[in-house]
């Protein structure tokens, strides 16, 4: 059994939260409720890597009920989330509990299965910034959302 198994200490700032409940005999549960990563006005959210431990805490080949109500954030912290889901995709169900908006829309897909009810909300948009500039760096900022684009229509 992994050595990290049913160590992870829960993540809870303001109203983000990020734990893990398992049980010998119950699937586990990945509780994801917030913002992801952190944005220009507030570090609050949940992190790639605070996931990535969270599934670390759970033994390979154990199921996860990674139930998620999250607003979004980070499209990077998102994206590593997804990649994070995808690597233990057999074994993540995704249920969305809420909200599943902007980047929090994309990695639950990444999950072998996602169970929505119809009390569920998605959102999913074009990527968008913040940007100041000239002209030749407002062009390079567009070519950047673009390609976020491409990224998460191919997801």
């Amino acid at each position: 059994m992994n050595q990290d198994a049913f160590n992870f200490i829960p993540v809870v700032r303001g109203q983000n939260r990020l734990e893990v409940v398992n049980s010998a005999t119950e699937p586990s549960e990945l509780v994801l409720i917030g913002a992801i990563g952190k944005s220009w006005y507030d570090d609050s959210g949940i992190t790639e890597q605070e996931v990535r431990d969270a599934l670390k805490s759970v033994p390979k080949g154990k199921h996860i009920n990674a139930r998620i109500n999250s607003e979004g954030g980070s499209v990077k912290e998102g994206l590593g989330i997804y990649n994070a889901f995808k690597e233990r995709s057999a074994d993540i169900t995704a249920h969305i509990t809420g909200y599943a908006l902007s980047i929090a829309s994309v990695f639950p897909l990444g999950a072998g299965r996602v169970v929505s009810p119809k009390s569920a909300i998605w959102m999913m948009h074009k990527a968008w910034s913040m940007n100041q500039g000239n002209a030749d760096q407002m062009r390079q900022a567009a070519e950047m959302l673009d390609a976020h684009d491409e990224t998460l229509i191919d997801i």
